[in-house]
């Protein structure tokens, strides 16, 4: 099937290639839209209202003895600050998994862009060596008069 190097070489060029492409729509899958540095910034903007909310809300149920002995709120009522206390620590874990993820997604991205740069660098590489080969035999051949060596059997070329 694969008889020479060569055919094995290009060969496995294209299924690097379909692995990406399939890596590629299994990243676009993963989210409804594409993300932009506006959504990224409104994350953190978030975590840290939530992180603020959350202090705010502990001084405001310490300041009102919530979970001690000198207690000066009813039981509900200091059931109701637990309550808000713990809603606000979810919403902030939960953006603060968001953004871990987000980033995770845009350092994979990263990582196929600079690997599809690196082999199209390596295309460019392979052309640059042949092509520098060919431009010195045809400067050598190019050359007329007393600077080319066997001259008189450059009618062959």
């Amino acid at each position: 099937m694969l008889n020479t190097p060569v055919e094995y070489h290009y060969w496995s060029l294209l299924q690097s290639t379909k692995q990406d492409q399939h890596t590629d729509s299994l990243l676009a899958s993963f989210w409804a839209h594409p993300w932009d540095t506006k959504d990224f910034s409104r994350l953190v903007r978030a975590s840290a209202i939530l992180d603020s909310i959350e202090v705010e809300l502990g001084r405001n149920a310490e300041a009102m003895g919530v979970g001690s002995p000198t207690q000066i709120l009813s039981s509900g009522e200091a059931g109701a600050w637990k309550s808000l206390q713990r809603s606000a620590r979810l919403l902030r874990s939960g953006v603060d998994s968001i953004l871990q993820t987000y980033m995770q997604v845009i350092s994979v991205g990263q990582r196929l862009s600079a690997n599809q740069q690196a082999r199209q660098v390596g295309h460019l590489t392979s052309l640059a060596t042949i092509f520098i080969h060919m431009s010195f035999v045809a400067a050598v051949f190019s050359m007329g008069g007393e600077f080319a060596a066997g001259e008189i059997r450059f009618w062959v070329f």
